[in-house]
């Protein structure tokens, strides 16, 4: 009985350390699967636009190739002084003409709308970590901790060619993975995780709780994949 006793404020040091040790880990898993699965999401709806931006390269070209021959009949129609010609060509130019410029907005609002997706990117993963950390506080009984954050907003940068045109086509940049990366990083104060009673025991003043995540899109066979990268 004396052993036990001289015992019991061991056991009650390892037995603290061990749920201590649980809730962080708990708190820490999921806090870090919120931030992770809020940035591939973004990154799939980028990717999403990608893809579509891509797919009108096709169309676009066609639509250069035939602005080409427009052009070419409407000449060879005013050389031959022709009227009835030229009112036919220039009608057919007139209808490619309209027909890029419907294309180019297409274009130019899938740019847009990715880049503004990426730059919203990183704060979605904040307000997701913020979610599951008052979630986690609540479960817990706790105060919401302090915390302190840096961000990194993914850049959407794709090139045209032939450059200058109505609708030319669009392809990622050699640098596109690297500068579409989107990155949080996110220190809390590991006390104020842990209920009263385990802070008492606990020495946990001065230590945090890191929850980093990245991701950015890479080039997967033929297709654009969101992707998950490794960060210390």
């Amino acid at each position: 009985m004396i052993g036990f006793l001289i015992l019991l404020p061991f056991l009650i040091s390892v037995l603290s350390l061990i749920a201590g040790s649980v809730l962080l880990l708990n708190a820490d898993a999921r806090l870090k699967h919120d931030c992770r699965t809020s940035v591939l999401n973004s990154q799939r709806e980028v990717a999403s636009k990608l893809s579509e931006l891509i797919s009108l390269n096709l169309p676009a070209k066609a639509l250069r190739v035939e602005r080409t021959l427009a052009e070419n009949e409407l000449r060879l129609a005013t050389l031959a002084a022709n009227p009835p010609a030229v009112t036919i060509a220039k009608a057919h130019l007139l209808s490619v003409q309209l027909r890029q410029n419907a294309l180019m907005i297409r274009q130019k609002a899938l740019v847009v709308l990715a880049r503004s997706k990426s730059m919203a990117a990183p704060a979605k993963a904040k307000a997701a970590v913020l979610g599951g950390l008052t979630k986690v506080s609540q479960e817990n009984g706790v105060r919401m901790p302090g915390l302190r954050s840096s961000v990194r907003a993914g850049i959407f940068d794709v090139e045209t060619e032939p450059k200058g045109d109505v609708t030319p086509d669009y392809k990622p940049s050699p640098q596109f993975t690297a500068r579409q990366t989107v990155d949080l990083n996110v220190d809390l104060e590991l006390g104020p995780l842990l209920p009263e009673w385990l802070r008492n025991l606990l020495p946990t003043k001065g230590l945090k709780l890191n929850t980093h995540c990245q991701g950015t899109i890479e080039r997967q066979e033929n297709e654009w994949i969101e992707t998950l990268n490794a960060v210390r």
